[in-house]
């Protein structure tokens, strides 16, 4: 199978996992990934669901943001996608959804704690709320890509949902599922009173 077509079919199976978790409705969040040994990229286009999308959905973009092949208008977000694949040369893969539980933390301005194993494990640096900026505008992409630096790997946009990435498709997805897992175990504690984080100093290995 080519790297493309694997590509394609690993977006649709993400996007598929993003909206029976509850991370996206409708046509909310994208999803892109970059692909290997060319400056293009696969995105979800503008107002297709993640539930339904199909691997040949999704269209191919150049750095720019330019639609190289495709009938579908890309993301919205194309902007966003394109400045963090060209800021980190490591990064392959990015997931935006409107994951309630994160966006509700930054609504709030509520930053996110590791207070389970496995948020510890995932969530090694910090998680930072960048402010609300029009979706699509240059201003969002800049602020995130400033908020990715230091080599974090989550961004939780105020108003706006969360972005993740990551050196593959499957860890940008994981890292966002976890992520919200751990926002939703903190809001529920919060209920009860206040969440106290896991020791910095503790060790974990992977689960």
């Amino acid at each position: 199978m080519r790297i493309e077509d694997e590509l394609r079919k690993n977006l649709a199976k993400a996007g598929r996992i993003l909206a029976k978790e509850g991370l996206v409705t409708g046509s909310e969040g994208n999803i892109s990934a970059r692909i290997s040994g060319e400056d293009l990229i696969l995105i979800k286009p503008s107002g297709f669901s993640m539930r339904s999308i199909t691997p040949k959905d999704f269209v191919i973009i150049n750095l720019d943001g330019k639609l190289i092949q495709g009938k579908h208008k890309p993301s919205i977000e194309t902007p966003m996608h394109t400045l963090i694949y060209k800021s980190f040369k490591n990064v392959c893969a990015i997931v935006h959804t409107h994951a309630p539980f994160t966006n509700c933390l930054g609504i709030m301005d509520i930053k996110l704690i590791p207070i389970s194993i496995e948020g510890l494990i995932a969530i090694s640096k910090e998680v930072p709320i960048v402010p609300f900026n029009k979706p699509g505008s240059y201003e969002l992409a800049k602020s995130v890509v400033e908020a990715l630096k230091g080599n974090r790997r989550a961004v939780i946009l105020k108003h706006h949902g969360l972005v993740t990435v990551g050196e593959s498709i499957k860890k940008a997805l994981e890292l966002s599922l976890i992520i919200e897992a751990s926002a939703k175990l903190q809001f529920l504690c919060s209920l009860l009173g206040k969440p106290q984080p896991l020791p910095k100093h503790i060790k974990i290995g992977k689960t």
